[in-house]
């Protein structure tokens, strides 16, 4: 008996094309592929931090808001001069506090283009706020 090769051939070189048709999902990924995938690690992990950081500063305004009420309080039963000088202080850090809290929703928003920028004068802002404060609330409580 012969045996055609013919329609053997053809059977083995379409299932060799059908295996490596199905393996083709499973090959590494291309360069371009590797960049886009650690790209977007990236983005993912500075979406954390600016949600994190965003997320701690909530916190610390939150107690400074406290602490500024907290202050203002205390400096309600001052009377005269001390008074005078008490509540002028309190609306100043006041004031200060809305500009920040304006500052603070730029950062919020800004684009992740921006976002270091923005950081950068919030946390100035922060920055001066809170020595503001520490310096108000040691001439109240000297008086």
């Amino acid at each position: 008996m012969k045996m055609n090769t013919k329609p053997v051939l053809i059977i083995i070189v379409t299932a060799a094309a059908v295996v490596a048709g199905c393996n083709r999902n499973d090959q590494p990924p291309t360069s371009d592929q590797t960049i886009q995938q650690q790209a977007n690690t990236a983005e993912d992990s500075a979406a954390k931090t600016r949600d994190e950081f965003l997320a701690s500063m909530d916190k610390q305004m939150t107690e400074l808001d406290a602490k500024i009420d907290k202050l203002a309080a205390k400096s309600a039963d001052a009377t005269g001069d001390a008074k005078v000088r008490a509540d002028q202080a309190m609306a100043d850090l006041k004031s200060q506090r809305d500009a920040l809290r304006k500052q603070y929703d730029k950062l919020k928003l800004s684009s992740q283009d921006a976002w270091e920028n923005t950081k950068a004068a919030f946390q100035s802002a922060w920055n001066s706020l809170e020595k503001d404060y520490d310096d108000t609330a040691a001439k109240l409580s000297s008086n």
